[in-house]
């Protein structure tokens, strides 16, 4: 049994009467990738008229961990971050983005640059990296115990990395036998001594393996694990349209053709 609140404000005081089991849902919408609190009645007591008063410090949190791993991520991509970027990743409006990012500078996490440019702080890259570690130990422990697909563990990271304490991270690690890297190739420590180039930059003729894949745009990878683009196979470049049009590459899997968007995704590193 469980009772559905629809929460309009930031902090809620709600009476309820004595109840036996069941949850109570709260649903704050504050961060888009937030599902909902579940408070089990048990914890209010089972006193009757009991008071729940709930603040957004968990949402905030959350909101805080997600902006910042963000772009922690874009920065690794090499990409430019600005709020543009960011609102349509963590599917915000602009407004809401931009704000955020504010809130985020005036409390040290960030700088922003003349044209909107977004750098870390060092407090900032230090919560960002914590939670980019998480993530991508959880997303080890999917392929390599649960049997996951590369492709289809990044959004199922995201739902547990926020409930991981430093205890349980640093216990994970142990159990996985402290990994280099994520399923996706990207390195689980702060730093990758590694040189890549994207596979969109190499010429015919030219080969490499696949060292790494950018999980920004989550919707592509089931198909380049189709086409026979995943991390850690060699792939080699055959044919390159003009004007940025199509590569055809080859891989393990065959000869296929790529959209050059798409070969950007990808990291190579050089064959020996």
């Amino acid at each position: 049994m469980a009772l559905w609140i629809p929460a309009l404000a930031p902090t809620w005081s709600l009476s309820l009467g004595s109840a036996l089991c069941g949850e109570l849902y709260v649903w704050a919408g504050l961060w888009p990738r937030f599902r909902g609190l579940r408070v089990p009645f048990w914890a209010l007591g089972g006193a009757q008229n009991a008071k729940l008063d709930l603040r957004p410090k968990l949402w905030r949190m959350r909101g805080v961990e997600d902006y910042l791993e963000e772009i922690k991520r874009l920065e690794e991509d090499g990409e430019r971050i600005t709020a543009t970027v960011l609102a349509r990743i963590l599917d915000v409006s602009l407004p809401s983005a931009s704000e955020m990012l504010k809130r985020l500078a005036g409390e040290g996490y960030l700088t922003r640059e003349q044209g909107g440019t977004i750098l870390l702080t060092p407090e900032g890259r230090r919560l960002a990296h914590t939670m980019l570690r998480r993530h991508r130990l959880v997303e080890c422990l999917l392929t390599d115990v649960l049997k996951m697909g590369w492709f289809e563990v990044h959004s199922e990271a995201h739902k547990i990395e926020h409930a991981i304490s430093a205890r349980v991270e640093e216990a994970l690690a142990k159990a996985l036998d402290y990994p280099d890297f994520c399923p996706h190739g990207h390195p689980i420590c702060p730093v990758d001594f590694r040189t890549t180039r994207r596979l969109s930059e190499l010429e015919p003729g030219e080969r490499g393996f696949v060292a790494q894949i950018s999980e920004i745009k989550e919707e592509v990878l089931p198909y380049l694990d189709k086409i026979g683009l995943r991390p850690g196979i060699e792939v080699s470049v055959k044919d390159l349209a003009p004007l940025q049009g199509p590569m055809t590459v080859e891989t393990p899997d065959g000869v296929t053709s790529v959209g050059f968007e798409l070969a950007a995704l990808v990291r190579v590193t050089e064959v020996d």
